[in-house]
């Protein structure tokens, strides 16, 4: 071909910046070994108890909060009976009590699952 165009030669009839079938490969490869890698980890992470599934950890959180709520909710009924006739202050020094509990029910909660728990 005189003009230049076509032919036989490495490249031909191909836009300029296009990828060889091998170099797609090859990359396509790269990016597999990246993911293995990246499985490999987490799943060493899992064995050493670093990593726990999330569904789990929404659970238990779940429970906690439900536990903390009950509690919070439970406050006036509570109170009501123990703080019947007593001054404002001592209503107060009441209710400050209840909710310090229930805070501190949420403060000693490692948010694990119950089976996490008796592993850590």
């Amino acid at each position: 071909m005189a003009d230049g165009h076509g032919g036989a030669r490495t490249g031909a009839g191909r836009p300029k910046g296009a990828q060889s079938s091998r170099s797609r490969f090859q990359i396509a490869r790269a990016k597999k070994e990246e993911h293995l890698a990246e499985l490999r980890r987490l799943e060493v992470e899992r064995r050493k108890r670093e990593l726990i599934p999330r569904a789990a950890v929404v659970t238990t959180w779940q429970g906690v909060f439900m536990v903390v709520r009950n509690r919070l909710l439970a406050l006036p009924s509570k109170i009501a009976g123990e703080a019947a006739m007593l001054p404002a202050p001592e209503v107060a020094a009441i209710v400050a009590r209840e909710v310090r509990q229930a805070l501190t029910e949420l403060a000693n909660s490692d948010g694990l699952p119950p089976e996490e728990q008796q592993a850590a």
